[in-house]
Formats: C-alpha cells, sequence, structure tokens
C-alpha cells in the first residue's frame, strides 16, 4: 500500500511554467541525431557566416539530401533554418551564436569526432537545465520560486525508482505520465517518491489527475515536451514500445529503459551537478565513468542479436573479407565480428558493401565513434584511446576492403 500513497495535488509555480525543449513550435525531426549532427557539422564547415549565405544552404541541402530528412533543412534566405530552428543547437549548448554562426568549444569537439555519442548525450543529460538560459528563458519567475530543473536526469531518476520500486516491467514512462504528473510535479519541487508514487497509483486507477494544474494548455505543449523523452529515445536510454493496457483496454506508447541500467543512472545521479555552462567540466567527470562504454558495449551486442538479418550480413562480409580484421589483420574467427558501416539502427543496409570485419574491441571502437575511418582509410582514434599503449600501435591509414562502398563510410563520418 506504500507504494500507492497518492501525493497531494501540485500548483502552479507560476501560470506560464512548463517545459520547454528549444522553441514553442517544435520540429521533433531536427532532433534526430544524423540530422543534428549533420546541420551541425554544416554549421563547423561556415562559422563566421550568415545564415542565410549560399554557401551555407547549400551544404543543407546536401545534409537534407543525405539524411533523408523529414525537416526541409533549407527553406529561403530570409526564412533560413536557424532564424526558425537555431534554438535546437543553442539549446543543447553546440552553439553559441546564429549571427553570424559561431560554435562553442563543446561543439567543435563534437564535430571533428574527439566526443562520442554516449558522451555528448550523457553530458547534455547532466548538464540541460529548465530554465535554459542559453535559449532566452526568462528566468526571473523561476529563480522566485527556487526552482531550476534537470529534466533529463529527471527522467532517468523516476524510471529507476520505478525499476526498483516496481519492476521492470514497470520501468516506464507515457508522453501523458510526463505532462499531467511528472511535469506538474516537478513544478512543485516534488522528492522522487512523490512521482513514482502518483504514477503507479494512476495506473492502477487510484488516482485521478484530470483536476491536477494544466502544464501543457497550448496545442504545441505536449509535443515540446515529448522531445524530452525523445532525446533519451534517440541516444538508447529508452525506447518506444507499444504495448496494450488492459486497465484502459486500449494500446499506448511506453517509454521504457533500454541500454542503460538502474545502477548506471545512479551513478549519474551521484555526479556533481553542473551548470549550463559547465559542459567540459561534465564531459571529464563522465568520462572517468563506465556509463558510456557499459551502455555502447550492451547496444553493440544487442543490435548484433537481435538485429534479422545480421546471421546472413556476418557470413557475407566474412567471406568478401577472407575472414581477416580490416585494420589489425587479426584472422582468428571466435575474436571477428562484422560491422555495419552505416548503423543498422540509421536504416544501413545488410550488405557486404556496407560492412566491415573488425576484431571484436576494435568493432565496439568503431561503432562507439572511438575509432573513425575516413573514405581515404585514415584512421583517427580519440584522444584517450590513443594513450592506450595497445592502441597507439594500430595503423594510421588502411586501404579501404574492395568490397565496401566508400560513400557508405563518407555518411558514417559526416552523420555519427
Amino acid at each position: 500500500m506504500s507504494l500507492l500513497k497518492v501525493p497531494p495535488a501540485p500548483a502552479k509555480p507560476f501560470p506560464e511554467y512548463k517545459w520547454r525543449w528549444a522553441t514553442l513550435t517544435p520540429t521533433e525531426g531536427l532532433n534526430n541525431p544524423s540530422v543534428f549532427i549533420g546541420v551541425l557539422r554544416a554549421l563547423c564547415n561556415h562559422e563566421g557566416e550568415s545564415p542565410s549565405s549560399n554557401q551555407l544552404q547549400h551544404s543543407l541541402e546536401i545534409v537534407q539530401q543525405e539524411t533523408h530528412s523529414t525537416v526541409d533543412l533549407i527553406r529561403t534566405t530570409d526564412r533560413n533554418l536557424m532564424r526558425n530552428s537555431g534554438q535546437y543547437w543553442k539549446a543543447l549548448g553546440v552553439i553559441s551564436s546564429t549571427r553570424p554562426i559561431k560554435l562553442t568549444n563543446f561543439g567543435k569537439k563534437v564535430c571533428v569526432g574527439e566526443i562520442t555519442p554516449s558522451e555528448f548525450s550523457a553530458t547534455v543529460i547532466k548538464t540541460l537545465t529548465l530554465p535554459n538560459v542559453r535559449i532566452g528563458e526568462d528566468v526571473s519567475k523561476w529563480e522566485a520560486k527556487g526552482l531550476l530543473i534537470k529534466p533529463l536526469e529527471l527522467i532517468l531518476d523516476i524510471l529507476a525508482e520505478l525499476y526498483n520500486l516496481a519492476g521492470k516491467e514497470e520501468a516506464y514512462l507515457t508522453a501523458q505520465e510526463l505532462t499531467q504528473i511528472v511535469i506538474p510535479l516537478a513544478g512543485a519541487k516534488s522528492i522522487l517518491n512523490n512521482y513514482t508514487s502518483a504514477i503507479l497509483a494512476h495506473r492502477k486507477g487510484a488516482l485521478n489527475v484530470s483536476s491536477w494544474v494544466d502544464c501543457t494548455p497550448e496545442s504545441n505543449d505536449k509535443r515540446m515536451a515529448k522531445e524530452f523523452l525523445l532525446f533519451l529515445c534517440h541516444y538508447g536510454y529508452i525506447e518506444e514500445a507499444r504495448v496494450f493496457n488492459p486497465v484502459i483496454a486500449e494500446f499506448e506508447y511506453r517509454f521504457q529503459l533500454m541500454d542503460v541500467s538502474p545502477d548506471e543512472i545512479s551513478d549519474l545521479a551521484t555526479m556533481p551537478d553542473f551548470g549550463e555552462n559547465e559542459l567540459d567540466e561534465a564531459l571529464v567527470t563522465i568520462r572517468a565513468s563506465t556509463i558510456p562504454d557499459m551502455m555502447d558495449r550492451r547496444r553493440v551486442s544487442r543490435e548484433m542479436v537481435e538485429r534479422p538479418g545480421q546471421k546472413a550480413f556476418r557470413k557475407q562480409v566474412f567471406k568478401a573479407a577472407l575472414n581477416q580484421c580490416a585494420i589489425t589483420g587479426a584472422s582468428l574467427e571466435p575474436v571477428l565480428q562484422a560491422a555495419h558501416i552505416i548503423p543498422a539502427a540509421r536504416n544501413g543496409a545488410d550488405d557486404k558493401s556496407n560492412g566491415l570485419c573488425l576484431r571484436s574491441d576494435i568493432h565496439i571502437l568503431f561503432d562507439n565513434g572511438l575509432l573513425r575511418l575516413h573514405p581515404t582509410g585514415d584512421i583517427q582514434l580519440a584522444s584517450h584511446v590513443t594513450a592506450e599503449k595497445c592502441y597507439s600501435i594500430l595503423p594510421k591509414k588502411i586501404v579501404i576492403p574492395r568490397y565496401v562502398n566508400p560513400a557508405n563510410l563518407d555518411w558514417r563520418i559526416k552523420y555519427t
């Protein structure tokens, strides 16, 4: 019964209180990692220019074509992408200015591959704060209530607590639970147990939240709030699943834990707090933890097991590669794996032209962005990988195997 203890209905801290991701009119496709990083690299190549420059528009046209973006990235020079949606990149601390275009130090490191996707996402989780001063949110009303929220970290904390209290099956959130329960309670500075108690009680029909304050009254507010869940989805912390709910006799979409464990979420929570201007400091702490490595290793293992065409793909790649690692030359079959160049999660084909035969540890480095292979054959290692003696002796350049399509390597360098 203690799990069903219902917290009191929260009050809005101030009338305009809501969770804002980037803009008031969200464009969800811009959070797609390939589009996000592709645009960021285009901005990096045109740093110092106007966001309406013809050169940038041409680069964005290429990004749109190569990522098959559902969002129009080109638009017009007067209504350019940065004018309408530049806050998507500002909000996460990778650009500081759109007129002219200027990247942050953190953003530049992301561009050149010095920061892996897992390191990037964990850093954002630790530093993204509401109100978000990077996008010019008015902080005065938040400060008057002593209100400061780390929304992504809070969502993960709630999921981990649900897991610990009620098991894996209950470790999920719906978009409705986020908007109707989590966001109102966050505005009231609730303790963690209040969130989980309210969610579990609501699922059992013991709590009616229809009379609670509405923190998503405008047409775009619910979409804007869902962006926080989508970010965690894009970077492998949670996954969206369609599940039948017998209580309401309907299917619902649940965001449930995926490649991160409750213990790792706890480790993330016990790290020092970092402000929105402490991205580099947060990155150092995150790199010293095991969280990005564990998540990436778990993701690689899961994809190799779950990918329907993986067995045939492996056979194709091994045959074409003559059972030899493309980078180390290792030929002992038990340590070799078939790696997708364009990731399976980004619709990479199960074809040898999109594959590499790699030693298992090299595969992990490759999939995690710690080893980058250019179409020229040049190999780029993350600095902390190069510091390891066993990897410092890897070749600086290889001959790209004939069975590999260099265009796939080019895509990977640009969009992962």
